[in-house]
């Protein structure tokens, strides 16, 4: 779009032109610049440390390459299909999603493929889907790297016990970090691995439930940092002060670490990701389809 010094200066122009001599009326025009590529964004990302290097990172790169960029954050994914609706009505050209479900993933790209939009995934890849990109973690690397961190602390003990917390059980990505924990983990003969889901109601005394029924245990991983800051301040009362592994790396969990109450968090990067995931919808937006190689 034209910024208002621009206009001015067409406007100031065109008067020119038609006082001017009449000679100049067969020069040819130069072609109107195409209009900047329109590039739709809705994530469900909660925690505010992901969430804001993300955006920011997003919004200096569509600086950049003069994109307009529209953002629509969903809560949980509960108005993801109002949301995803609005930025179809902007007529965008590509949009990225971070889906809450493949149920989810399946209508929306229905409704992307009939407004002709180009769509991205994010985070996670919806199982028989079309789209046209994926941008995610390595899920199961992630993982593998939280197993490794906690069995080259245990690995001296003749016997230890680590619990793995899942926040999702049914989210695919999720298992896959497990799947990973289990890997690094699994190397090791003398550590048992523990799994419970991490309860959704009354969490302070549903955490004091699990320490009676698990006893003391020498790990605990967990998979996103509002769990990671729950366990933690559980710990407080207890007896025992297992080796804790998180996953986001949040400001506040680092200065926890800092401070000596929590061992270790895997970092997820957003700002990489979100270069990763522009520069394909930016792709898409241009060309129609993202060389991801290059």
């Amino acid at each position: 779009m034209l910024d208002f010094h621009r206009k001015k200066w067409c406007l100031i122009g065109l008067i020119m032109f038609v006082v001017m001599i009449s000679g100049c009326k067969n020069r040819p025009q130069p072609k109107p610049e195409p209009p900047a590529p329109a590039i739709g964004v809705n994530v469900i990302i909660a925690e505010k440390d992901l969430l804001e290097p993300f955006r920011k990172t997003m919004e200096e790169l569509a600086k950049k390459e003069r994109v307009r960029l529209f953002w629509e954050q969903s809560k949980g994914g509960t108005d993801q299909k109002e949301k995803v609706k609005r930025l179809l009505g902007r007529k965008v050209d590509s949009m990225m999603v971070q889906f809450a479900n493949d149920q989810e993933a399946s209508d929306l790209a229905r409704q992307a493929a009939e407004k002709d939009v180009k769509l991205l995934a994010l985070g996670l890849l919806p199982l028989g889907v079309p789209l046209e990109g994926f941008v995610g973690l390595d899920t199961q690397r992630v993982g593998e790297q939280q197993g490794a961190f906690l069995a080259g602390a245990l690995k001296e003990l003749p016997r230890s016990r680590v619990l793995v917390f899942q926040t999702d059980p049914g989210n695919p990505a999720e298992q896959e970090i497990l799947a990973g924990n289990l890997k690094s983990l699994g190397e090791y003969s003398q550590i048992q691995v523990l799994e419970k889901p991490f309860p959704v109601e009354d969490v302070a005394a549903s955490l004091n439930n699990i320490w009676s029924q698990v006893g003391a245990v020498e790990g605990i991983i967990t998979h996103d940092p509002q769990s990671t800051k729950e366990v933690l301040s559980s710990l407080v009362s207890q007896e025992f002060t297992p080796i804790t592994v998180g996953l986001g790396a949040t400001r506040e969990l680092v200065e926890i670490i800092a401070a000596g109450d929590h061992d270790a968090e895997v970092d997820l990067v957003p700002e990489i990701m979100a270069r990763y995931a522009f520069q394909g919808a930016l792709s898409l937006a241009r060309n129609g389809q993202w060389d991801f190689e290059k």
